[in-house]
């Protein structure tokens, strides 16, 4: 018998939570909630259910299947949300950064004839940063930056930026905040991702 994969996701609405799962065909995941409550809802990750899930995608011939868990219902406010100001008593001061942060480059090669050996040599005409990815660090100094990041590329193989940030060092550090407020009648919904094992 095939092994199974079992993910719980959550959403509201049952597009909203199988967008969570990569790879994930939509359109030909079977509902498997009904046999699973003909079959006594056998517990999500025990030795039964992994046995009925497994049957189940092959009764169905499917890769792919789901139980709901917990049914979920759409949150319907256009402005789900409470946005509070923060005060600060006196004025904030800032301090300037080099933060080093990994990243997707585009980079983008060229060549140019050195004048002093008569050879052509590769040059970096353009970069442009497509994604970022974790920060890795920051200094105070640029070159102490460009230091770190040497170090990190050399370790880590991928490519990283610096960007120049501003951060308060007195003061509130803090703005805003927004705070996610649901209509009441919102419920988050709980599903079992099956999926087949190859």
């Amino acid at each position: 018998m095939a092994s199974v994969k079992i993910e719980t996701v959550k959403g509201f609405t049952k597009e909203e939570a199988f967008s969570q799962v990569e790879g994930l065909n939509v359109g030909k995941i079977f509902n498997a909630t009904p046999k699973w409550k003909k079959v006594g809802e056998p517990v999500i990750g025990s030795k039964e259910f992994k046995l009925f899930a497994a049957e189940f995608l092959k009764n169905k011939k499917a890769s792919e299947a789901y139980v709901t868990l917990k049914a979920g219902s759409a949150d319907t406010r256009l402005n789900p949300y409470k946005v509070v100001s923060v005060k600060t008593e006196g004025k904030r001061k800032f301090k300037r950064f080099y933060q080093v942060t990994e990243a997707e480059l585009e980079v983008k090669l060229g060549k140019v004839v050195d004048e002093e050996t008569g050879k052509e040599k590769e040059i970096v005409k353009s970069v442009d940063v497509i994604s970022r990815g974790s920060i890795a660090g920051k200094a105070e100094k640029k070159s102490d930056a460009e230091s770190l990041m040497k170090e990190l590329i050399a370790e880590n193989k991928i490519s990283y930026v610096i960007d120049i940030i501003e951060e308060v060092v007195e003061g509130e550090p803090i703005a805003s905040f927004g705070i996610y407020t649901p209509s009441t009648s919102a419920v988050e919904g709980m599903f079992a991702i099956i999926t087949e094992q190859e």
